[in-house]
């Protein structure tokens, strides 16, 4: 499943131009909403056996984990497609550079504060702001700008 929510139409003759119809993929918030049903069923099952049996098990013992991570990333995908959906060919290129530069130096932010060995608390703050940056660049790598008129393409017209 791709999420090119800017994909194209051409219509006889004339120049491609955006389509953002693609509709948002319901489904998948009803898939994670199962799997965190599923395992917050399972949590009490599986911590509720004995010691040497988790570590016989141990896939089974973090399968709670692991449903609900997936459910994680599923709900992520729906909000890529969310900020795909509407600001899709809505922001100027010059805007979107803008954002994107802003995120990267968050992300070049967080990486120094991470590994500075001065202050645990600046540790705090750059991890926190690396991972919010990195989601916030996933995101916004999914929106595609506004296209930019051509001088030809005016002229001709």
């Amino acid at each position: 499943m791709t999420a090119n929510v800017s994909s194209t139409v051409e219509t006889g003759g004339t120049p491609k131009r955006p389509v953002n119809n693609v509709r948002l993929p319901y489904r998948l918030l009803i898939i994670a909403a199962i799997l965190v049903v599923v395992a917050e069923i399972t949590r009490p099952i599986i911590e509720g056996q004995d010691a040497a049996w988790k570590v016989t098990y141990v896939l089974v013992t973090g399968f709670p984990f692991i449903l609900e991570f997936i459910a994680f990333i599923l709900t992520f995908v729906f909000v890529i497609f969310i900020f795909a959906k509407w600001l899709n060919n809505r922001i100027g290129p010059q805007a979107y550079r803008y954002v994107e530069w802003f995120i990267l130096a968050c992300v070049a932010l967080g990486l120094i504060g991470m590994f500075q060995p001065w202050e645990i608390q600046l540790y705090n703050i750059g991890f926190h702001l690396l991972l919010f940056a990195t989601l916030a660049f996933n995101v916004w790598t999914h929106v595609t700008p506004k296209p930019v008129k051509r001088v030809e393409e005016e002229m001709s017209r």
